[in-house]
């Protein structure tokens, strides 16, 4: 049985330890990602988008295109 590895928040913190865990472990270990998000939005990206340089979907980023290789997102 593989080892659980349960990351909850996909902020900056959970994305790169979900990264560096799967780059290190690889199918070793059974990781999961969970957030109450679907998709990334940088802080500073909201800046762009209240000053209608950008409009929302220009500044997220979905989960499903962002975790590595073994990480299961939920």
């Amino acid at each position: 049985m593989k080892t659980r590895v349960v990351v909850l928040g996909a902020g900056f913190g959970g994305l790169e330890l979900t990264t560096i865990l799967s780059d290190a472990f690889g199918d070793a270990i059974d990781i999961v990602l969970i957030d109450k998000d679907d998709a990334f939005v940088f802080g500073f990206s909201k800046l762009d988008v209240m000053f209608e340089r950008k409009v929302p979907a220009d500044v997220r980023h979905p989960y499903r295109d962002i975790v590595k290789p073994g990480v299961r997102f939920l």
